[in-house]
């Protein structure tokens, strides 16, 4: 196994970054750039859909301004576990 193992400068070197996530990377820029420039017909859309009863769009607009709920565990709570045994053939 003459070239197994870990082999110095084998792999992607630290911090460069894959073709992939550059393309994301600028789709995210321009869909951005594009949601900024388009703000003010895209909040006015989502105003209308939520005055007309769009359940969707009320609650985007509620989590955006209030935050999303989150939900409560309580770690003090007794958990009944069931236990089964099985018995197989003798």
């Amino acid at each position: 196994m003459a070239n197994g193992g870990k082999r110095p400068g084998a792999g992607r070197p630290k911090g460069a970054v894959s073709g992939h996530t550059k393309e994301a990377l600028i789709f995210k820029e321009e869909l951005i750039r594009r949601v900024l420039e388009e703000k003010g017909p895209i909040i006015e859309a989502l105003i209308g859909k939520a005055r007309s009863g769009d359940v969707q769009a009320l609650r985007e607009i509620n989590d955006r301004l209030l935050g999303k709920p989150h939900q409560q565990v309580g770690l003090d709570e007794t958990i009944n576990a069931l236990t089964v045994r099985w018995e197989g053939e003798k």
